[in-house]
């Protein structure tokens, strides 16, 4: 079968209330991280259904990736198309004006918590490999579907499946996060974290500060809390992201119940450097800041913890990559216009202030192995009342089939 016989097949195979039916069902799951079994065994179901092997990867008990692959029938190198099954707290559920967990319908939005974050994208691309099958397409390589644990929190899903070697022979990678229009997304701002945690003496809360017994922690750190907030570490902004930025996430000193000078002071703080700019470089200028300190007060002890675990290196592909050229034909078969390459997202529009955010396919990415992210349009992840626009489900499953199909081509 020619690739273009096969594309057509797909464009009438697909049925929309099929992919925003998926969509639903998994967002009825109150998957919040590290609760991701229920959502984890439906999309197990699914991709089985969809007729494809499915193994379930253990990361941590009862915590499950699912890994579903429809084997090729030739020498092409693997796609690998992955989303996560976990979704963040609700916040305060009072600021829902609908049911968080009820997948309801208005106006053209599916709301709900993990809707556009990224419940939408996992269904879109089960549908995707379903339609393949359906429409007997057989690929000349390997397509794989994945839904990782922990993506929300400390991403242990995608970094146990690299650790097994699940990404060796992966031609390319996308993730279907959402990109707010079906954009595609070739480069990606890293993350990093530290703890930086100030060492006082200890001492009755009625001894005045500057008295030589007793050396306020919480005090000592508001020098480094205010220079983070009035500073950037040296870089050369990004053509696309702007500069990075940083901030303190959470504090933490003293302690309420008692009227005690805090001893110990403990300050995390997370950085997005935007790419080319060197996330260890961060940490050393946070060195010089603290050395700086000490000139000036000798006595300030500290210590620096990089959270291993969270951090992830920026990443670009190169615009003209196999994998990019075919989403970017798939996009224009389906939507037929252009799609939108590396359009920044903007909080709140218009602002300057660019979103920096990372994902599981940084970790793959880091690899060497060409990525892409492309999702359905919707808004407030991780806020009250989020929502997916319901047209771009069906559409996404679609640029995906295609993609495939044209990446790793038919037999």
């Amino acid at each position: 079968m020619q690739n273009a016989a096969a594309k057509e097949k797909i464009i009438a195979v697909i049925e929309a209330d099929d992919a925003i039916a998926f969509t639903r069902d998994l967002v009825r799951i109150p998957s919040i991280f590290p609760r991701e079994a229920e959502c984890a065994a439906l999309l197990a179901d699914q991709y089985r259904a969809c007729g494809l092997d499915v193994v379930l990867q253990e990361v941590e008990p009862g915590r499950p990736n699912v890994i579903g692959t429809l084997a090729g029938h030739g020498e092409s190198p693997r796609l690998l198309i992955e989303g996560h099954t976990d979704v963040v707290a609700l916040g305060d559920e009072a600021k829902w004006t609908v049911d968080p967990w009820g997948g309801e319908i208005i106006d053209g939005r599916l709301y709900g918590r993990g809707a556009s974050d990224m419940k939408s994208g996992l269904a879109a691309a089960a549908i995707a490999a379903r339609a393949i099958v359906r429409a007997g397409i057989k690929l000349n390589g390997t397509l794989q579907l994945a839904g990782f644990i922990d993506e929300e929190n400390m991403m242990s899903g995608v970094r146990h499946f690299v650790r097994e070697g699940g990404a060796k022979g992966l031609g390319a990678a996308i993730t279907t996060e959402p990109t707010f229009g079906l954009g595609i997304g070739t480069c990606f701002c890293g993350r990093t974290r530290a703890d930086i945690t100030f060492l006082g003496q200890p001492g009755h809360a009625g001894i005045p500060p500057g008295s030589t017994v007793g050396k306020n922690a919480v005090h000592m750190a508001w020098r480094l809390i205010k220079a983070v907030n009035e500073t950037v570490p040296p870089h050369q902004p990004h053509n696309l992201y702007g500069p990075s930025h940083w901030q303190v996430v959470s504090i933490t000193g003293g302690d309420l119940n008692e009227a005690t000078i805090p001893e110990t002071c403990t300050v995390r703080i997370d950085a997005r450097p935007v790419p080319g700019h060197d996330a260890a470089s961060i940490w050393r200028y946070v060195d010089d800041l603290l050395a700086e300190f000490r000139r000036d007060d000798p006595s300030i002890e500290t210590r620096v913890r990089l959270v291993e675990d969270y951090g992830t290196s920026s990443w670009s592909t190169d615009p003209e990559a196999d994998i990019v050229r075919a989403t970017q034909a798939a996009y224009r078969a389906v939507v037929n216009r252009d799609s939108p390459l590396n359009r920044v997202t903007q909080i709140p529009p218009g602002s300057g202030h660019t979103l920096k955010v990372s994902t599981d396919v940084h970790h793959i990415a880091a690899l060497g192995i060409p990525c892409l992210n492309i999702g359905a349009g919707g808004a407030n992840a991780h806020m009250a009342d989020e929502y997916v626009d319901v047209e771009d489900i069906p559409l996404l499953a679609k640029i995906l089939a295609l993609t495939a199909i044209d990446y790793l081509g038919v037999v």
